[in-house]
């Protein structure tokens, strides 16, 4: 909500927000945000965590995993980032940490492509390590679960997330998370 390119959407939001009865965010951030970007009222915006997709608690089989890692090309070990690629997801943090941690380990982007991409690959290119940044942009949503399993670890270093449904979805499945 507090970003330059947003500025229209604050102003129609703001506008549409105070027609409604109530307000129903997926975090406190966000409604801090509805309050103080919106001039809403705080006892008019009521909080209502996410939930996870049942999908995350089930276990994967060897095989569905085995699978998974095929048809995304997923390297044995992996760092995991989950979202569409966008600058304030921070992604181009951990492309940096590449060069100086373990040769072995990949950095696996699982989101929709942006014009940010294309820096993140520059990045990546430059330092050295665009043969261990992988970005799939067409996962399906039943192939998660494998994703988030195979992974060493998920990162979600976001300088601003509402709900990062990613963070749930990794501690769901057991992987680690920063």
């Amino acid at each position: 909500l507090n970003s330059p390119e947003n500025f229209l959407h604050r102003l129609y939001m703001g506008r549409m927000l105070h027609r409604v009865d109530r307000i129903v965010a997926v975090s406190e951030s966000v409604k801090r945000d509805i309050i103080k970007h919106c001039n809403i009222y705080s006892d008019k915006v009521d909080v209502v965590y996410s939930g996870v997709a049942k999908r995350f608690t089930e276990p994967v089989s060897e095989e569905t995993m085995e699978e998974v890692g095929t048809r995304y090309n997923l390297p044995a070990r992996y760092i995991l980032g989950v979202g569409a690629q966008i600058e304030r997801r921070n992604m181009l943090k951990v492309i940096k940490i590449l060069p100086l941690i373990d040769h072995e380990m990949h950095y696996v982007i699982v989101g929709r492509a942006t014009a940010y991409t294309a820096r993140l690959q520059r990045a990546a290119a430059e330092l050295g390590v665009g043969d261990r940044v992988h970005f799939i942009h067409d996962a399906r949503e039943e192939d998660m679960p494998a994703i988030y399993h195979r992974a060493t670890m998920l990162i979600n270093i976001s300088k601003y997330e509402g709900f990062a449904s990613s963070l749930a979805e990794a501690l769901t499945t057991g992987t680690p998370c920063i």
